[in-house]
């Protein structure tokens, strides 16, 4: 069971128990939790007398290249958040990207921060962008593999012994996936035991998580157990070691209504490696892939607490990407910080009003279509969805005082339609306005 509200709250003030895992259903791959006979669903049947379980998230994935210029007050003030939203562990990921020379220096200030709030951090070792092209060979990645175990060995030699609460474990930067390894497992295991075996060799107590994520298009979740069986059979995992799989809804590699059918086959697999943690990540994004490349938006409150709803009959654990980047009031609006925190204390989001509407919207046709808009008051607006043809094309949300007034279409023609509405941290839009 999670445990992150007894270090956050009076149990005076706990409506309900947030943890995991609840009480796992059959194979739901046939249908998601929301089937028009939910009795045939094991996973909603429960005795009225057991103890409401909750899913909450209590991990973040949090990136060098955010925090490489946070002073102490800044980490301290970022800890805070992060551990009064129940964070008990933090990913701190890479210390080494693409050949650079590791950031230990930013290590230490989160490891210095983390202890202070009891906070345990996975630290990563190194990423190479090479990761993603499929030529490169066995002997390559065996190079990295023995570049992560040096900068391991350094990292721990500087700071295992000044903070051994906060450093806590290591993170495998090197994302699996459902299509660029599937025929090269043995290649892959080769490699990887070279970090496993290397961390052992520094400290055994010490676990390692990683973070392998799918996409639905290129297979099925019972094909993709069966690679993590195989694979799974090769490596030199220890117990206490962590398999945590993206849930892809964010980035659209798993429709949130396949969520739990992938998490059930891959549950399968971990449950062959004695004493292998099996965790969730979920993603607190929403992607768009566009002409001139991805855009990101924070999800809507709704729909995370659906995705955490969705995998934790499966997993011990739920943590996310990221709370740093898309919910604290660092980075975005503080609504979803505040909303988010009223989940942990009460067991539901709060109702929340979108008051703010669009009144003015211009399009103007170019070498392609771009879109003006202005508004009377931004009160409960988070951010703005645009429509194109009456299909979202993207959503701009709100960052600190900066309101996006603007998108250009590079791809737009005089003849196409488009429509904007705004929306609130839950997701819910205010009547569409045309250009």
């Amino acid at each position: 069971m999670f445990r992150m509200l007894s270090i956050l709250l009076s149990a005076a003030l706990l409506a309900f128990s947030c943890g995991g895992p609840a009480p796992a259903p059959a194979d739901p791959s046939a249908g998601p939790s929301t089937s028009a006979d939910p009795s045939k669903d094991p996973s909603t049947s429960k005795d009225p007398s057991e103890e409401t379980v909750k899913a909450c998230i209590t991990g973040s994935f949090i990136q060098h290249w955010y925090v490489s210029s946070w002073s102490e007050t800044a980490w301290d003030t970022e800890m805070k958040v992060l551990a009064d939203a129940g964070i008990e562990y933090l990913i701190y990921t890479p210390l080494s990207s693409d050949g650079s020379d590791p950031a230990y220096s930013t290590l230490e200030g989160c490891l210095k921060s983390a202890a202070k709030r009891g906070v345990k951090v996975f630290v990563g070792m190194n990423f190479n962008s090479g990761w993603w092209d499929t030529s490169k060979t066995g002997p390559w990645l065996e190079e990295q593999m023995t570049k992560g175990v040096q900068i391991a060995t350094e990292a721990y030699r500087r700071f295992h012994e000044q903070y051994p609460d906060s450093f806590y474990g290591w993170y495998w930067d090197w994302e699996v996936d459902n299509v660029n390894w599937t025929s090269r497992i043995k290649t892959l295991a080769k490699a990887w035991n070279i970090t496993l075996d290397g961390l052992t060799g520094i400290d055994p107590s010490m676990p390692l998580i990683f973070s392998p994520f799918m996409n639905s298009a290129y297979g099925s979740a019972a094909s993709y157990r069966d690679f993590w069986k195989d694979l799974f059979a090769q490596l030199h995992l220890r117990s206490g070691d962590i398999f945590c799989p993206q849930d892809c809804v964010g980035a659209g590699g798993v429709p949130l209504t396949n969520s739990r059918g992938w998490f059930f086959q891959l549950a399968e697999a971990a449950k062959t490696v004695e004493g292998l943690q099996f965790w969730a990540n979920v993603e607190l994004f929403e992607q768009y892939n566009l002409t001139e490349g991805a855009k990101f938006a924070t999800a809507p409150l709704t729909r995370v607490v659906q995705q955490m709803e969705a995998v934790q009959p499966y997993v011990s654990r739920i943590i996310c990407f990221a709370y740093s980047h898309y919910f604290s009031p660092a980075q975005a609006r503080e609504d979803y910080h505040k909303a988010y925190m009223e989940y942990v204390r009460t067991g539901s989001l709060p109702e929340v009003a979108t008051t703010g509407r669009v009144n003015s919207a211009v399009k103007e046709v170019g070498s392609g279509v771009n879109l003006k808009w202005t508004m009377a008051t931004k009160t409960g607006v988070d951010g703005f969805a645009i429509y194109k043809n009456d299909k979202l094309l993207l959503k701009l949300q709100i960052r600190g005082t900066t309101i996006p007034s603007s998108y250009f279409d590079s791809k737009g023609r005089a003849s196409d339609k488009y429509e904007i509405s705004t929306y609130n941290i839950l997701g819910d839009e205010s009547a569409k306005v045309a250009f």
